[in-house]
């Protein structure tokens, strides 16, 4: 079953479509997708892609804070990334958590994106005592589930992309965290306002044909 484009609407402007939805989210999103098939034992292929598939999303998430989210730098880099998600992404379309979206945007930005882009994963509290994080991906989901993921409103998951665990541990789910994304950058693109300012801070382009 072929991956499926992130939806978006057609009323963007050519240049918020050419520059950064075929200049890079659809080959993130691409690439993501890939991720999220593994592992296949069959042909070899033995890595479950877990904890790159979360930097990757995580590092998406950054970007489109900035770049659809707050395009004119208004916000700090921790602040747009956490407000973005808690505006956008579609937590009330998830199965239950035991934490707000404010604690799930704050895990998500302070004990899982910081740690992972600058300190191999490792997350401390405020006393410097170690965090556990656990990234959990489901192996072997199957290609109608990864439809699923990609195209239903509501998630087709047993679980949220993020939630606490019963001793206090940190969970991302990968398949949640991916189906969350796709949602949130569909929804954000029927914001007029917000793609109007978008596509106005970005530079000059040519399209090469």
């Amino acid at each position: 079953m072929a991956h499926i484009p992130v939806q978006r609407n057609p009323k963007i402007s050519q240049k918020l479509s050419k520059i950064v939805f075929e200049g890079y989210i659809d080959d993130l999103i691409s690439d993501i997708y890939h991720m999220t098939r593994q592992p296949m034992p069959e042909l070899g292929l033995m890595a479950g892609f877990n904890v790159s598939s979360s930097i990757v999303m995580l590092s998406l998430i950054g970007g489109i804070s900035r770049v659809l989210f707050d395009p004119k730098r208004i916000m700090q880099p921790g602040q747009a990334f956490k407000k973005c998600l808690e505006m956008w992404f579609p937590w009330e379309d998830e199965p239950g958590k035991s934490i707000s979206k404010a604690k799930a945007a704050e895990i998500l930005w302070k004990n899982l994106r910081n740690p992972l882009e600058h300190k191999l994963g490792i997350s401390n509290d405020k006393k410097g005592v170690a965090q556990q994080i656990i990234i959990i991906s489901i192996p072997n989901l199957t290609d109608e589930k990864i439809h699923e993921i990609e195209t239903l409103d509501k998630s087709p998951l047993p679980f949220p992309a993020v939630d606490k665990g019963n001793k206090g541990e940190f969970l991302m789910f990968t398949g949640g965290l991916y189906w969350g994304i796709r949602r949130m950058i569909t929804k954000m693109t029927y914001d007029e306002s917000l793609m109007r300012a978008a596509s106005e801070m970005l530079p000059k382009f040519k399209i090469y044909r």
